[in-house]
């Protein structure tokens, strides 16, 4: 039976639903995407997203930069290993790749990441609060995009 997107039980499926997916791993997430158009929308709902815990996880960068773009405000990539450049591939190439990121908090300590990688990341992220590079490789590309967070209020950079 098809049920009305005005109903209560429509709304209560839905939250239901997106309290499941709070459960699954990101590629399961992205799959069920796949299953039918409501389950789609619902995948890449912004409550799902908002924070995102990636530690000690590997990720491959363009799957990062889709998680980032459906508003993740607090991120955790501490000990993670990111994989591959920040931007997406040629075919798969949108105006929405450089839009300004949603991102509050960064935690990219002990992660693994080239510092290439981490300021075009940065560069994305001009509305961060508090930031944690503790321990990784800081260039000169990666300070001047940590100067363009006007918004900064915690700096980590401990080695």
């Amino acid at each position: 039976a098809v049920v009305s997107t005005q109903s209560t039980g429509e709304t209560l499926r839905h939250e239901i639903i997106l309290k499941i997916f709070s459960y699954l791993k990101f590629e399961d997430v992205f799959r069920c995407a796949l299953v039918c158009r409501h389950w789609r929308s619902l995948s890449y709902d912004r409550l799902l997203w908002a924070k995102f815990n990636l530690s000690q996880r590997s990720i491959p960068s363009d799957r990062l930069l889709t998680i980032l773009h459906y508003g993740t405000k607090y991120l955790s990539l501490s000990c993670a290993d990111v994989k591959d450049p920040l931007t997406p591939s040629p075919r798969k190439k949108r105006r929405r790749s450089f839009a300004p990121l949603s991102l509050l908090y960064a935690d990219c300590g002990l992660c693994n990441i080239s510092p290439d990688h981490l300021s075009r990341l940065l560069d994305r992220s001009p509305n961060l609060l508090k930031l944690n590079l503790e321990s990784l490789t800081l260039s000169a590309g990666v300070l001047r995009a940590v100067s363009r967070c006007p918004n900064l209020q915690v700096l980590n950079m401990a080695m």
